[in-house]
């Protein structure tokens, strides 16, 4: 692969990345202090399905005030997120 292609390549995954974090956004929300505040009956689940996601993407998540308990519910659920 030429270096053009990496370039090329990375530049495309970045713009794909970018949608895909936008795509989880508008899914979760933002989480707030009311958020923060509930208490889920599913809490451990909930944390169970946060211990899959590497470390490095729950901080940009979290960089990004991304709603982790609706992460894991969406996880928990199997929803659908984005659409191809």
């Amino acid at each position: 692969m030429s270096a053009a292609a990496v370039l090329d390549t990375l530049t495309m995954l970045k713009g794909a990345q970018e949608a895909l974090l936008t795509a989880l956004e508008q899914a979760c929300g933002s989480c707030d202090s009311l958020c923060e505040a509930e208490t889920a009956p599913n809490e451990s689940a909930e944390e169970t399905a946060l211990q899959e996601i590497p470390a490095e993407l729950l901080t940009r998540f979290r960089a990004r005030n991304l709603c982790l308990r609706q992460l894991a519910r969406h996880l928990m659920k199997g929803d659908t997120v984005f659409e191809v």
